[in-house]
């Protein structure tokens, strides 16, 4: 099963509120990287579209998850 993985905190926040939610940090001085690991073969397709719709700008996604998940991960970065 491959993996995704972004320093990006916004695209990570988004994929988690939208339930991507078996995903790894690793810290590296003050860099993170969040790698998001597919169960199947089905999560990993539904991933990779959620991926694409977030930089088409196309991807829904309720505002009071994405903040809680977006401070979360940050908790999580500067624990």
């Amino acid at each position: 099963m491959d993996t995704f993985s972004t320093k990006d905190i916004y695209l990570a926040s988004s994929l988690i509120a939208v339930g991507h939610t078996s995903y790894t940090i690793e810290k590296k001085d003050k860099i993170a990287l969040f790698t998001f690991k597919p169960m199947d073969t089905a999560e990993e397709t539904a991933l990779g579209v959620d991926v694409d719709k977030y930089w088409q700008g196309n991807l829904s996604v309720d505002p009071k998850s994405l903040f809680n998940c977006f401070k979360e991960l940050k908790n999580r970065i500067y624990e």
